[in-house]
């Protein structure tokens, strides 16, 4: 059932209370108010030994990822967006600035689960940093296979298996690896990581109420960690039968993880993920599922780890995860670490329980009745007997939810900058937007430093407006992996962009500008026919999407309010 109760102050102050709420409880954690950051008390002493710096970050409402996972033998600091929102690029540099010494030349990976907004903002924040003398790289993991074979140019969605991520990555920086060698590593092992999700309830937003609505005989299949919708919606069935539609995703005849496994000799770790408002009841018959279908794959199921390790608020469903394992893998899972998400002593390894059942002769026989008739049987109104027994089971069925009822009775000076439109986009947009707002304006003001000096006979004011919109094109593709028509905000871009390059130069600058924008309109709505290839819409049924993208009738809006801008400043006659 939807609700939108919520235990919080108030959600302008949600996100920094959560952090320090955690904490508060963990001595070995400071959070950083003015970025929203946490990071491991230890971090002055802990680059001081040269080692990699590990930061990774993302929308609040996942907890207890990703704060919970600082710590030694795991991440440096984590940095935290708004609900659901990717954290703005200036909030991550202030983190990276503070633990970070630049001089002792330290070096950091920042290690993004693959959503849009999150390879945006941390694509800025790698900019920046290269910028400013730091030695940084990235990596965006992925391992969703909801929708393999489907094309997706975004790729796999990050899900709970960047867990098993940020402890390798983490054992790899403890041990003192390089940058480049714990990179390589991921990259090595990240394609033997699979996930997958089932929900049985909508998630809950603050604010905001469901993301999306479930029947009560309704179960969404390979979902997103914002409630996106999933590859299939099935009817609701038992804990076994869930268990095996999720396993031939993972592990099936055709399924991505198959061979990777079977070249590792059939071994596997599990990870299964709470998404936060299943009970503990359901989620140890799923791990008992689990186990048990996998073995009777003859697979051999190394370590399991179950608890929340990316939640999505109060969503009552499970993630299922599942890594082809050698040797070498197990060393580095095993290796101690402590955090509020995940800690292990070294000599305590999640490894299955292989005589979970205890066998005891002193319990006697498993198939033993009592002779109810020699008992208690009655020798009168026996046939009213049952049938008033019968009449009472209907009748307590039927009003089952009836008695579980009675149960449980800044504001700033604007300047002509596209660089001011850039920080004010990132600090007051937030997400994915904010991040692609952000990045396009920041390209613009590049195009404008580079090309202003060259207005002259053979370069004019228009082709330097066709410079910036096509600076700001590739800056976006680079980082999004988007491109005219897939179905973005690039289509109203390029659309204007086209009407640029091929308008008449004589022509006043206030009928092209009208051409521009009649142009960028066209291009919004023929994005309605367009199949979504990035985005959050990529992974909704294309059924389900008949009207133009926002984000491209937006940019089209705003290009029109510019055509009228020139219309109010034309000469006249």
């Amino acid at each position: 059932m939807s609700t939108t109760k919520h235990l919080i102050n108030s959600i302008e102050t949600s996100v920094y209370e959560n952090l320090l709420g955690l904490v508060s409880c963990n001595d070995g954690l400071q959070v950083l108010p003015d970025c929203n950051s946490v990071v491991r008390k230890d971090y002055e002493s802990y680059r001081q030994k040269g080692k990699v710096i590990l930061i990774s970050g993302g929308g609040s409402g996942h907890e207890p990822m990703f704060a919970g996972f600082v710590g030694s033998g795991l991440l440096t600091g984590a940095v935290a967006g708004d609900i659901f929102a990717s954290p703005p690029p200036g909030k991550t540099m202030k983190l990276i600035e503070t633990i970070v010494d630049k001089n002792a030349k330290n070096e950091i990976l920042i290690i993004v689960a693959n959503y849009t907004g999150d390879r945006l903002n941390f694509g800025l924040v790698r900019e920046r940093a290269l910028l400013k003398g730091f030695k940084v790289d990235m990596f965006i993991f992925g391992e969703d296979v909801a929708f393999y074979g489907e094309g997706k140019m975004t790729g796999r969605r990050g899900l709970a298996g960047i867990s098993l991520i940020h402890k390798i990555a983490g054992a790899l920086a403890e041990e003192g690896k390089d940058l480049k060698a714990i990179k390589s590593a991921l990259e090595e092992y990240a394609p033997l990581i699979g996930t997958i999700s089932i929900s049985l309830t909508s998630c809950n937003i603050p604010s905001l109420g469901s993301s999306f609505t479930l029947a009560s005989d309704e179960i969404e299949l390979g979902l997103g960690v914002h409630g996106e919708a999933g590859v299939q919606r099935l009817k609701l069935c038992s804990a076994h039968d869930v268990v095996a539609v999720m396993a031939n995703h993972l592990v099936g005849p055709t399924a991505l993880l198959k061979d990777v496994i079977s070249k590792r000799n059939n071994k596997i770790v599990v990870l299964l993920n709470n998404t936060g408002g299943l009970s503990q009841f359901e989620l140890n018959i799923v791990a008992k599922e689990a186990v048990n279908q996998f073995q009777a794959l003859n697979l051999s199921v190394e370590r399991i780890y179950t608890g929340a390790f990316m939640t999505s608020f109060s969503m009552s469903g499970i993630s299922m995860t599942a890594m082809a394992v050698d040797q070498k893998i197990l060393e580095l899972l095993d290796r101690p670490s402590a955090s509020s998400s995940w800690s292990q002593l070294i000599d305590t390894p999640k490894v299955v329980n292989r005589s979970a059942i205890l066998e005891n002769s002193k319990l006697g026989p498993k198939d033993a009745t009592l002779d109810y008739e020699a008992i208690d049987g009655l020798t009168f109104g026996r046939e009213l007997f049952l049938r008033a027994i019968e009449l009472s089971c209907n009748a307590l069925i039927s009003s089952e939810k009836h008695l579980n009822e009675l149960d449980t009775e800044l504001e700033k000076k604007l300047k002509p900058s596209f660089l001011q439109l850039s920080q004010l986009c990132e600090t007051h947009m937030g997400g994915t937007s904010g991040a692609i707002y952000s990045l396009l304006f920041t390209a613009a003001s590049k195009a404008i430093v580079t090309n202003s000096k060259r207005i002259g006979n053979s370069y004019d004011y228009i082709d330097l407006w066709r410079d910036v919109l096509k600076s700001s094109l590739q800056t976006i593709t680079q980082y999004s992996s988007a491109k005219p028509g897939d179905r973005s905000m690039l289509d109203s871009l390029h659309s204007a962009y086209e009407a640029l390059v091929g308008c008449d130069h004589s022509v006043p600058f206030h009928e092209i500008a009208k051409l521009v924008a009649d142009s960028a309109k066209r291009g919004a709505e023929s994005t309605a026919s367009m199949t979504a290839n990035v985005g959050r819409a990529s992974y909704v049924n294309k059924a389900s999407i008949k009207r133009p993208d926002p984000g491209a009738v937006g940019v089209s809006v705003w290009i029109d309010s510019i055509a009228q801008a020139f219309n109010e400043f034309m000469p006249s006659d």
